[in-house]
């Protein structure tokens, strides 16, 4: 449940202009005394990863999607997303304050109609995802779904009351092997006042991306740092992680190659990405950040 949590997170801030709450048309707005707007979000995310621990290999994958809407929003402070860039890294906080203009619904979940997925390695090319709760049920297993360089193509027809047909492709990305940050039994330790190195070995075609996120109460928080796939190595500014320890609660990290892109139909903003953990000596690069 944890990368649906993730993809949320995501999703909302990815529709927020800088410094303010949605625009009505997934653009920035909420600033200069403007009227309250409807945020329109939507992610579609694919991992596969397949890796050695022990001589034993192990692979996994799963596809998932959210996709939703969030009314206008009156009161006090109103909420919303503000964004910062901080060298390499995107960061994205979201508030959800005030009292939602259809006098208490807030998040309504949708979906574009059943979404079919062609290019992965199983069920002779094609998976589908079904809608579901919060948009679309998650597809796992102990199967890669990806080796890296593939095209994917994600395609879906539709939904009258939800989300408008989509259509998109991205090319998988492959793994690499993570040196940096220490992982040490699944916890990275960081402080807010020093810059966090992040490195590898291998070389990707598509990024290599540090993702630390955190939530607490109605504030959520997500640093997207994106580093070319070929550097071999980039830097976590220390201003990004205290951005994220601001908001308190738990803290995460996770390392991973990634492709995205990000459509705008309709005044929705729906990120699609493909995504392959970064491989440890002991398993994947994903665990708690613990802020110092």
């Amino acid at each position: 449940m944890r990368h649906i949590w993730f993809s949320l997170v995501l999703a909302v801030c990815a529709s927020c202009g800088s410094g303010g709450s949605a625009g009505p048309d997934g653009g920035g707005g909420g600033g200069g005394g403007g009227s309250p707007t409807e945020t329109k979000s939507g992610t579609l995310t694919i991992e596969s990863t397949r890796y050695t621990v022990a001589s034993t290999q192990v692979e996994q994958g799963y596809a998932t999607g959210t996709f939703y809407r969030i009314p206008p929003m009156t009161g006090p402070g109103g909420g919303g997303c503000t964004s910062h860039t901080y060298g390499a890294c995107d960061v994205q906080t979201c508030t959800f304050s005030g009292t939602g203009n259809d006098a208490g619904t807030s998040i309504m979940y949708t979906d574009a109609g059943t979404m079919t997925i062609m290019g992965v390695q199983v069920n002779n090319g094609t998976m589908t995802l079904t809608p579901g709760a919060y948009g679309y049920d998650t597809v796992s297993g102990s199967v890669a779904l990806f080796d890296g360089g593939e095209t994917l193509h994600f395609a879906a027809p539709g939904n009258p009351n939800g989300a408008p047909a989509l259509n998109a492709q991205l090319v998988a990305p492959s793994s690499v092997q993570v040196t940096a940050p220490q992982f040490d039994q699944g916890h990275v330790t960081a402080s807010a006042s020093q810059d966090l190195a992040v490195a590898w070995t291998g070389s990707s075609a598509t990024s290599v991306t540090a993702q630390l996120a955190a939530g607490s109460g109605t504030t959520s928080a997500i640093a997207h740092c994106t580093f070319a796939g070929t550097a071999g190595g980039g830097v976590v500014p220390s201003a990004a992680i205290a951005a994220i320890a601001a908001v308190g609660g738990t803290s995460s990290i996770m390392i991973m190659t990634e492709s995205r892109t990000t459509l705008t139909p309709d005044g929705w903003s729906i990120t699609f990405s493909a995504q392959s953990y970064g491989i440890l000596p002991t398993g994947l690069a994903a665990g708690t950040l613990d802020i110092q």
